[in-house]
C-alpha cells in the first residue's frame, strides 16, 4: 500500500500531470458531445428557445409572452453565442465544453491559492477533470456550466491578492452580479466570502463591512435594470425571476416527495388556493413544521445520490428517435390527440417507408424542429425510451465516482472535528473555509426547496476540493 501511495504521489508531482489531465478532460468532453444527438427538452427547451428569441430580437418570452419566470442569464449568454456563430445545438454544447475547461483551470488556480499546496490542487484537478457530471452535462443545454464558471471565476477574483485589490473586488462583484442572473440564489455568495474572511480573523469587522457593502451596491446597480424591466412587464418588482414561489411549493406541499413532482403535481399542490404559490408553501410549512424537516433526508438523497435524475437519464429522454414501428407511431399520435396537443409537426416530419412499414424522421429537419418533436414525443406515455446500452455501465461509474468523493469528504469532515491540526489548517489561510460555507449554504437552499442531482453540479467541485485535502494526507501516509 505504501509503495502504491508513493507511486501515485510521484505521478502527481510530475510536470506533465496537469497538462495530461487537461488534455484528457478536453478530449472526453468533445468526444462525449460528438457521440450522441441530444435535443433540448423540458427546461433545456426553454433555455434554447429563449436564446433563439433573444438572438433574433423577439425579447425574453414564455409561450410567446414577455416573461420574468425563469432566470434570464443563460439564455442571454446563449443568444450572444448564437449571434457570434450560428443557432445550433452543437454550438451550445461546444460553449458548455469551453466553459467547463476554463472553469477547470480556474478551479486549479483557486485550489492552489486556498490550500497553498500543488499536491492538493492536482488531486482535485484530476478528479474534477474526470468527474462524470462535468463531462456528461456538456451535452445538455442547462445553465450548470455557466453558473459554475461564474461562481468559480468570481471566487478566484475575490481571493486574488497579486493584483490591485480594488480592481479584483470590482471585477468579482460584476461577475457575482452576472451569476445572480443565472441562479438568483448566488446572491449570498459574496456575503459568505466576507464571512470566511471574518472566520480567519484577517481583517477588522469594519473593513469587512465596507467591502461587503461595496459589493452589494455594485450588484444592486447591475441587477436593478432587469428589476425595472420586470416591473414594466408584470407590474411586479421581481428579483431576477419569479419561479421561486413555485419551486418552494414543489418541495413543500401535502404531495411533496423531496424532488420534482411534475407539472400535474404542481397543479394539484396549488389546487384550491387563491394566494401565490410561494405564500401557499410558507403557509404549509408553518402548519406542518415537522413534515418540513422530515422531508430533508429525502431532499438530501435526491440532491446528492439519486441516480434516476443524473445526466444520463436526462440524455436518454433528450434523444429523438429516428424510427418508429407502425404501432409506436399510431400510439404516440393517439396520446398527443388525447392530450389536445398539435401533432401536425409529428406527421409532417415522420414519413412512412412502405417497404418496412416503419416511420422515419426527416433528416433535413432543423434543430428547432427536432427539439419541438423531442418535446412532443416526451409527452407520450406510450413510447418507451431505449437508452444506449453503454449508459448502464456509465451509470455505475457515475454512482461509484459520486460515492467515493462524498465518502472522502465525510472523512475529511470527521478529521476536522477530531484533529486539532486539521482545524487549524482550515482557518490558517485566508478564504480556505469558503468552500465549506458554500457547500452548507447551497445544500440548505435545496433542503428548503427540493432536490435534484443536477442542482449539486456547482456544489460537487467544492466537495472534491476538500476530499482532495483528505486524500493528500492519506497518500502522504498520515492516516492517524
Amino acid at each position: 500500500m505504501r509503495q502504491f501511495s508513493f507511486f501515485i504521489k510521484y505521478v502527481i508531482q510530475q510536470n506533465y500531470f496537469v497538462t495530461v489531465c487537461f488534455l484528457a478532460a478536453a478530449t472526453l468532453r468533445i468526444i462525449w458531445i460528438s457521440l450522441y444527438d441530444v435535443y433540448p427538452v423540458s427546461d433545456c427547451q426553454f433555455y434554447f428557445q429563449s436564446a433563439i428569441d433573444l438572438s433574433i430580437g423577439n425579447g425574453y418570452l414564455r409561450n410567446g409572452v414577455l416573461t420574468d419566470f425563469w432566470p434570464v442569464g443563460y439564455p442571454v449568454f446563449l443568444a450572444i453565442v448564437f449571434l457570434v456563430f450560428e443557432i445550433s445545438i452543437k454550438i451550445a454544447q461546444f460553449s458548455n465544453v469551453t466553459l467547463s475547461l476554463i472553469s477547470l483551470l480556474v478551479f486549479y488556480a483557486l485550489c492552489i491559492r486556498l490550500f497553498k499546496s500543488k499536491s492538493i490542487a492536482r488531486i482535485a484537478f484530476f478528479f474534477l477533470a474526470l468527474f462524470p457530471d462535468q463531462i456528461f452535462y456538456n451535452a445538455l443545454v442547462f445553465s450548470e456550466s455557466l453558473s459554475f464558471f461564474l461562481l468559480i471565476l468570481g471566487l478566484y477574483l475575490y481571493t486574488h491578492t497579486s493584483f490591485s485589490k480594488t480592481t479584483c473586488l470590482l471585477s468579482s462583484s460584476i461577475i457575482f452580479s452576472f451569476a445572480c442572473y443565472v441562479k438568483p440564489q448566488f446572491i449570498l455568495v459574496p456575503a459568505l466570502c466576507v464571512f470566511s474572511e471574518y472566520l480567519t480573523q484577517k481583517h477588522s469587522v469594519i473593513s469587512l463591512f465596507r467591502k461587503g457593502l461595496l459589493i452589494y451596491v455594485i450588484i444592486i446597480v447591475c441587477v436593478l435594470p432587469w428589476t425595472i424591466r420586470n416591473k414594466k412587464v408584470t407590474d411586479k418588482y421581481t428579483f431576477i425571476s419569479s419561479n421561486g414561489g413555485i419551486n418552494l411549493l414543489i418541495g413543500n406541499s401535502p404531495i411533496a416527495t423531496g424532488t420534482f413532482i411534475g407539472n400535474q403535481g404542481i397543479i394539484i399542490a396549488a389546487k384550491g388556493s387563491d394566494i401565490p404559490p410561494g405564500q401557499h408553501a410558507l403557509k404549509y410549512i408553518r402548519k406542518n413544521p415537522l413534515r418540513f424537516f422530515l422531508l430533508w433526508p429525502k431532499k438530501f438523497y435526491y440532491l446528492y445520490l439519486d441516480y434516476k435524475s443524473e445526466p444520463l437519464a436526462w440524455m436518454s429522454f433528450s434523444m429523438l428517435p429516428e424510427t418508429f414501428t407502425q404501432n409506436e407511431f399510431f400510439a404516440i399520435s393517439k396520446d398527443l390527440r388525447e392530450k389536445g396537443l398539435d401533432s401536425r409537426l409529428f406527421f409532417e416530419h415522420f414519413k412512412k417507408n412502405n417497404q418496412t412499414n416503419h416511420y422515419h424522421l426527416d433528416k433535413k429537419a432543423s434543430d428547432q424542429v427536432k427539439t419541438n418533436l423531442a418535446n412532443l414525443i416526451l409527452k407520450s406515455p406510450s413510447y418507451k425510451y431505449k437508452p444506449p446500452k453503454e449508459f448502464n455501465i456509465l451509470s455505475y461509474f457515475w454512482i461509484v465516482a459520486r460515492y467515493f468523493i462524498l465518502t472522502s469528504f465525510l472523512l475529511y469532515v470527521f478529521s476536522i472535528f477530531f484533529k486539532i491540526d486539521m482545524r487549524k489548517k482550515l482557518l490558517e489561510n485566508q478564504h480556505s473555509c469558503i468552500g465549506i460555507l458554500l457547500i452548507l449554504y447551497f445544500s440548505l437552499v435545496y433542503l428548503v426547496f427540493f432536490g435534484e442531482t443536477r442542482f449539486s453540479f456547482s456544489i460537487m467541485p467544492f466537495i472534491i476540493m476538500y476530499s482532495s485535502v483528505f486524500l493528500d494526507r492519506v497518500l502522504s501516509g498520515d492516516t492517524s
